[in-house]
């Protein structure tokens, strides 16, 4: 069985893909391989003992290469590993650098009560339903008003077939 010492907070989903054959240890002179994430390792000295260090992240500038490869000890990294987490931020930001989502739903709030804003009046007046309608614009970006419900749970928005009106429905 091989002992891991993990120097940082390792995701407990990540320890658990190890397999019976590896057990995770306190003691880092008893480790024969260390998971490592942002801790400066440059300055720790490495047992006999230890074969392996992973870098839990992309980039091992925070590992002594030329000492591990004086001692023996193989060096790797997983780039990629949080790369759905990085995709789905990316994602979001271009959205929001792309239309002013903060603002519609401000909007949003503050009208919400208004007569004069069409079915948004008749969402406040009837609960259930379920989708609110605002007009777009004849000039690119569509105003934030037309990006925005207020809902109790995820709001998705989506392109109508109806030119030039826009639908954002409340998931329930």
């Amino acid at each position: 069985m091989y002992r891991v010492h993990c120097i940082n907070n390792i995701a407990k989903v990540g320890t658990d893909a190890l397999g019976e054959q590896f057990a995770l240890t306190d003691d880092v002179a008893q480790a024969d391989a260390i998971m490592v994430r942002s801790a400066n390792l440059h300055d720790m000295a490495f047992s006999d003992r230890l074969l392996a260090i992973a870098r839990a992240g992309a980039g091992v500038n925070n590992i002594p290469l030329e000492r591990c490869a004086e001692q023996g000890i193989v060096v790797f990294n997983t780039p990629g590993a949080n790369a759905n987490g990085v995709k789905e931020l990316v994602i979001a930001g271009m959205l929001l650098a792309a239309r002013d989502i903060c603002g519609g739903i401000d909007w949003v709030e503050r009208h919400y009560d208004d007569p004069n804003v069409g079915t948004l009046a008749e969402k406040a007046k009837n609960p259930w339903a379920s989708s609110a309608w605002a007009p777009s614009a004849p000039w690119w970006p569509t105003p934030a008003a037309a990006w925005a419900c207020t809902c109790w749970a995820t709001t998705r928005t989506s392109r109508l077939s109806t030119p030039g009106a826009w639908t954002a429905t409340c998931a329930t």
